[in-house]
């Protein structure tokens, strides 16, 4: 189980253990909407992770991947999409379910 300093769990969020999917996110407020755009999007401060994913998996399992875009990085998938999208490759199941506190107050090191 992943959780960023800045998620507070509610009483929805057990909810994260009833689904039988590989990779298990809570929703969560999210300043950037695309996160929920579709299926095929993913970001989760709080997520459950079979074993298995990371067994098939190469590390790093948490990266960001960027591209160049006139002399500026920029982010094309987060260290949360960089990880679903290699796991939709190796045919893992993935799915939100319940609700999480997101404060926004997330500290990088």
């Amino acid at each position: 189980m992943i959780v960023h300093d800045d998620i507070i769990p509610c009483s929805d969020t057990e909810m994260i253990f009833a689904p039988n999917w590989d990779i298990v996110g809570c929703h969560h407020d999210r300043h950037n909407i695309i996160s929920w755009a579709s299926p095929y999007e993913w970001h989760s401060p709080m997520a459950l992770i079979a074993k298995a994913v990371f067994d098939k998996i190469k590390s790093p399992w948490f990266e960001n991947i960027t591209y160049r875009d006139n002399n500026l990085t920029k982010i094309k998938y987060d260290h949360s999409r960089s990880l679903a999208r290699r796991a939709w490759d190796n045919r893992f199941t993935s799915g939100y379910i319940g609700y999480c506190n997101h404060t926004g107050s997330e500290k990088w090191a």
